[in-house]
């Protein structure tokens, strides 16, 4: 089995929605963040990758960490992703828009799947439901 480390943000509107994002050629809306590189920390990691997926620049101030949490990977069969999570308040000027890899973006009610949504995010949701 193949483990993959990544650095995860957990991202809210004033509504309770989650903010989730879904990658070209993907059906799974996932969590914004991405694969640790060799040497990298988790916050340097997802600093990184905010930037590169939402075109936002955010600073380490922002990130609190949350935990981790395991589940099967959406994108790669037989593989295992564990994510270390972080919540991530934005600015009123942090606008998030898709870019780099990602295709669309989803404000999402925590637990809706009307839209296929990876497991390790409907794990995230479950169990950040109420910490708004």
């Amino acid at each position: 089995m193949t483990l993959i480390r990544i650095a995860a943000a957990i991202i809210r509107d004033d509504e309770g929605r989650f903010l989730l994002t879904r990658k070209h050629g993907s059906t799974f809306f996932i969590q914004p963040g991405g694969k640790i590189d060799a040497g990298e920390d988790a916050k340097t990691c997802l600093i990184r990758e905010i930037e590169e997926e939402l075109g936002i620049h955010i600073d380490a101030g922002q990130l609190h960490y949350a935990g981790r949490i395991s589940a099967p990977a959406a994108n790669e069969a037989g593989a295992t992703v564990e994510a270390d999570l972080f919540h991530l308040k934005l600015r009123d000027d942090q606008i998030p828009v898709a870019s780099s890899e990602i295709e669309e973006l989803r404000w999402n009610p925590p637990g809706n799947t009307e839209r296929p949504v990876a497991r390790l995010s409907q794990s995230i949701q479950a169990r950040f439901a109420n910490d708004y």
